[in-house]
């Protein structure tokens, strides 16, 4: 078969990406070594490990732990700091011995850890079962997340039995297009595939999930706050129709647009640095410390919303005569929701007409609301705009109590790219200045 155009080049860029290719193929062993060496899989410097025409298990298992006590570095007290290192290691098995290495627990746990320890890893001459079961080893014994590429019916079980499957729409028919999570006509479409629609999509990800449960945590933690000053008496401060439509109305849309549409960086940039798609690998955006971050801010802005409310209206009301539950209730929920919205906002990286509208749109539905709920008798802020909207204690309080929110998580961002930036932050900024 002739090579597809960019197949050499998208190779580089995965492995500069820090992901380990295998390759999975029913090819002979001297064509599936020669596309190695064509795909820049393999390099003429490499250790090449062949174990073939292993009769039975013993004979794979001597083959693999001669290989391992071979890839292992000597200790010697006569190397010095000007001593090379050892050549990369690159495995090459062959069906029949593939099958005697997985045909035990102990086999396929010497094999694993011997793949494990190549930088290229070549497997010929494999039955559509054992691509399979390469991939099922990988998942259970390292728990790595495994993506399966193929063109062919033969394909099919591997890139059923991993975790994200790509069929190549193309010769071969379309029976591994069907079976795939995601279809592409090229090898070469692999790096947008996987560098940039990839990364945006853990990025996403990651900052919804902390997003969602950061404005939750904010909107419950003011009613920790309430009971404390209540006596712990169970009362609810809010509205009960804010408590319904906070999700659905008030708050759902900036983090959902944030988790659509946001991008941190452009796509150019993804795939000019590869490296950036590591953070994905080490898991570094959706970790516990980012988690209790985003807890702390919760905790600390609800705080202040209703604390700094409290004290505002405990002086007076617009109209002389003391502030009511109804009313610090209503102007708590303003503060709250008019901050997550905004904190929302800010952590979006890339700001379109979409994201304004959604931000800034959210937190003008909330406002013209409580006019239209006022007017029922039924509603339990019964008439309150007329008493909330012509108080200048409550529109002189947004601003300040806002900013007061946003302050520290901006303080803690421009501290950290000044002082430890990311290959992320370092990357965006040559995108700004060039």
């Amino acid at each position: 078969d002739k090579l597809q155009d960019a197949v050499p080049a998208t190779i580089s860029l995965l492995r500069e990406a820090g992901i380990k290719i295998w390759v999975l193929t029913g090819d002979k062993v001297e064509t599936a070594i020669n596309i190695g060496f064509a795909t820049n899989l393999l390099h003429r410097d490499m250790q090449i490990v062949s174990i073939c025409g292993a009769a039975d298990t013993a004979a794979a298992d001597a083959q693999m732990a001669e290989a391992l006590d071979a890839g292992r570095p000597k200790n010697s007290t006569s190397s010095t700091a000007s001593t090379p290192p050892p050549p990369q290691m690159a495995l090459v098995i062959d069906g029949p011995s593939l099958h005697a290495a997985l045909s035990t627990p102990r086999t396929s746990a010497r094999f694993l850890r011997l793949a494990t320890r190549s930088a290229s890893v070549i497997c010929c001459r494999a039955s559509p079962k054992q691509k399979a079961q390469v991939v099922r080893l990988v998942k259970k014994a390292k728990l790595a997340m495994c993506l399966s590429v193929g063109d062919g019916a033969n394909d099919v079980a591997m890139i059923q039995e991993a975790h994200v499957g790509v069929g190549i729409a193309g010769k071969e028919g379309v029976q591994a297009a069907m079976a795939a999570d995601y279809v592409i006509a090229r090898f070469g479409d692999l790096r947008r595939l996987i560098l940039v629609h990839g990364r945006w999509c853990y990025y996403r990800t990651s900052n919804t999930v902390l997003n969602f449960f950061y404005k939750n945590m904010t909107w419950v933690f003011v009613l920790f706050w309430y009971q404390i000053y209540c006596g712990f008496t169970a009362d609810i401060l809010y509205d009960y129709t804010f408590l319904m439509f906070y999700n659905l109305l008030f708050t759902s849309l900036p983090p959902l647009f944030l988790g659509v549409f946001d991008q941190d960086i452009q796509a150019k940039y993804a795939l000019a640095y590869p490296q950036l798609y590591r953070a994905g690998i080490s898991r570094s955006l959706f970790t516990m410390r980012r988690f209790w971050g985003f807890v702390a801010d919760a905790v600390l802005q609800s705080f202040f919303c209703f604390f700094a409310g409290r004290q505002m209206w405990d002086t007076a009301a617009g109209n002389g005569t003391s502030a009511d539950k109804e009313i610090l209730g209503t102007s708590v929920a303003v503060y709250v929701i008019v901050t997550v919205n905004l904190f929302v906002g800010f952590n979006t990286r890339r700001w379109t007409f979409m994201t304004f509208l959604v931000v800034f749109g959210s937190i003008a539905v909330f406002f013209a609301y409580i006019p239209i709920w006022s007017q029922f008798k039924g509603s339990s802020i019964y008439k309150i705009e007329k008493r909330l909207y012509r108080s200048s204690n409550f529109w002189l309080g947004i601003p300040p109590i806002v900013i007061a929110n946003l302050l520290p998580r901006y303080f803690a961002r421009a501290v950290q790219t000044m002082l430890w930036p990311t290959d992320l932050d370092i990357v965006r900024e040559r995108a700004k200045y060039g």
